[in-house]
């Protein structure tokens, strides 16, 4: 569902500005180190040897499930291994980028020169949300806002602050109708017919969820 996508985003760029705000620089970001905590969910517990990929999915027998609609769940950055963190705004330098996914041009026009993580981090996280959103069509009226954090000129980024200040305008226009929509795949996506099946029925039982309980974590 729409409302999941837009609340997934949201909690991202405040994650991300809550860190920049305390001079932390991630240096990392990529779908890989940003997780969900699970635990709202799955109220009982679980086992990762059930499991939950649509790909390959367990019998879900016996196993109680809530809905993100039923019960919001948080999502975290995680591998701080490459982040820099520095006493104040003022004392904020250009260091060496060491691993990370996702490489901004400054950095491949001199790989030994120190760059602006912050600006590093801005890069990487529009990369992600871009490659992330590129075959989910219900979430493509939201991209825009993204492509100027991946300029290939790290002064004409955006903060992370003023990313989310104008994805909260955006959120803002959305109309219930439009955060009940389906996010959908793209036919270019891997997805198979079995998992698209699934992912209706799973859309379904959402809709329903969201009459019930609301819309999850939009509120601004």
């Amino acid at each position: 569902m729409v409302a999941e996508g837009l609340a997934f985003i949201r909690q991202l760029l405040e994650g991300l500005e809550y860190m920049h705000a305390h001079n932390v620089a991630h240096g990392d970001v990529h779908s890989g180190n940003i997780l969900m905590d699970p635990n709202p969910i799955f109220p009982d517990g679980f086992h990762g040897a059930c499991s939950l990929n649509p790909l390959h999915r367990m019998p879900e027998k016996g196993l109680r499930r809530l809905s993100r609609i039923q019960a919001p769940v948080k999502y975290y950055y995680i591998d701080f291994g490459s982040s820099s963190m520095f006493s104040s705004y003022e004392e904020r330098t250009p260091v060496p980028l060491t691993a990370a996914v996702w490489l901004p041009t400054e950095f491949l026009k001199d790989r030994d020169a120190p760059i602006d993580l912050f600006k590093q981090d801005v890069f990487a996280l529009g990369m992600t949300l871009i490659r992330e959103l590129k075959h989910r069509p219900g979430l493509h009226f939201t991209v825009p806002l993204f492509e100027h954090m991946i300029d290939d000129d790290p002064e004409k980024r955006p903060t992370v602050a003023d990313v989310k200040k104008n994805f909260d305008k955006l959120l803002r226009s959305v109309k219930p109708a439009q955060m009940r929509r389906r996010i959908g795949w793209t036919w270019e996506s891997t997805r198979t017919i079995r998992a698209r099946i699934w992912d209706l029925m799973e859309y379904f039982k959402l809709l329903r969820d969201s009459r019930k309980y609301g819309l999850p974590g939009t509120e601004l």
